[in-house]
């Protein structure tokens, strides 16, 4: 990735949201994303970089602005980035290794600890989706090329779309939230709706307790057409998201659960809202974006940032530091925003 700009060269991607605006998302011009002859690595789409290529820099910036246009980073491949987005950064697992972030083609190679995603089910395993850093997979009969590993999560990308005002849920004409949808390959995701939610503009680059990301909670039906975030992440790691074979949630730590309100997590309930340790809310329309509400529901983004982390396994923070009633830096944050009982 050459130049300070080399990996934003897509500068324009104005992907996202061209500030100030009511217009469609992208505000520079064609030429900042496209080509008039033909695309680089084979895109249909006349394209001069994919996501990977548009999303990195090789500076700390981990948002890049150019003209009307502000371009998230999610890969820093120059050193660590100078503020963390809310779903992390490529820059450790290309750097420390497996433990740190989801393994995606252009970042870094397949895991070489892990054939499978973890909770993840076999025969999904054993076709397509073996690894997002895989180009194509081995399938009976031949083999199976597969979409940029990017786009195998973020299925929806419109980024010539309409702009919202601040605050309104994400919808198919804005690509869904932050782009999730399921992939077009199954039978029962070819009319569903993607994941549900309300992004900052920043990206929760300055977050705070009344300005961060909103995640649609868990609506407890099992329904393969439910949107929520956390039901997102069970495409690729089933077994952390179910009761398996009539097992008490207490098996793994609980998603998709309402959180208490009793005993030590009473006191939670009505909190600061803390965007270190986000929680999935069962409305869009109506909430309180500045507290944590009764039914708010522990997602997998509580606890992990969806592209990576400095901690092992995707964390938030340092596990390791989680020790009860030794206070420190840990008090308050991680596990014990929700086992006040375990603070210091």
């Amino acid at each position: 990735m050459g130049g300070g700009w080399a990996a934003a060269l897509l500068l324009g991607v104005g992907l996202l949201l061209v500030a100030g605006s009511s217009q469609a998302g992208v505000g520079n011009s064609c030429f900042d994303c496209h080509t008039m002859h033909h695309s680089e690595a084979g895109s249909t789409l006349l394209l001069i970089s994919g996501c990977v290529g548009c999303h990195s820099h090789d500076g700390p910036e981990t948002v890049v602005e150019m003209g009307a246009a502000r371009i998230p980073i999610v890969y820093n491949t120059g050193g660590p980035p100078d503020a963390m987005l809310a779903g992390g950064n490529f820059h450790w697992v290309a750097t420390m290794g497996d433990k740190y972030g989801h393994n995606v083609l252009g970042v870094s190679g397949p895991d070489q600890y892990l054939a499978t995603a973890p909770g993840g089910s076999a025969g999904c395993a054993n076709s397509c989706h073996q690894s997002l850093a895989r180009a194509e997979v081995h399938v009976p009969g031949g083999t199976l090329a597969l979409d940029d590993g990017c786009q195998s999560c973020h299925g929806s990308v419109k980024h010539h779309r309409p702009e919202r005002p601040p605050g309104t849920p994400a919808d198919a004409e804005t690509g869904w939230y932050r782009f999730l949808k399921a992939p077009e390959l199954h039978g029962f995701a070819a009319n569903k709706p993607g994941v549900g939610g309300i992004g900052t503009n920043d990206w929760e680059r300055h977050a705070d307790s009344s300005h961060h990301n909103i995640y649609l909670a868990d609506d407890g039906s099992g329904n393969p057409t439910q949107r929520s975030l956390s039901r997102f992440c069970s495409g690729c790691h089933q077994d952390f998201h179910t009761k398996v074979g009539g097992a008490t949630p207490w098996l793994r730590h609980p998603t998709n659960y309402a959180i208490p309100d009793r005993g030590e997590f009473a006191a939670v309930i009505g909190a600061p809202y803390n965007p270190q340790v986000p929680v999935a809310k069962p409305d869009l329309y109506s909430h309180r974006p500045e507290v944590v509400e009764p039914g708010d529901q522990v997602a997998c983004v509580s606890c992990h940032r969806a592209h990576g982390s400095p901690y092992p396994d995707m964390l938030r923070w340092d596990y390791s530091q989680m020790r009860a009633h030794q206070g420190g830096e840990a008090a308050g944050n991680g596990c014990f925003f929700c086992h006040t009982a375990k603070d210091a």
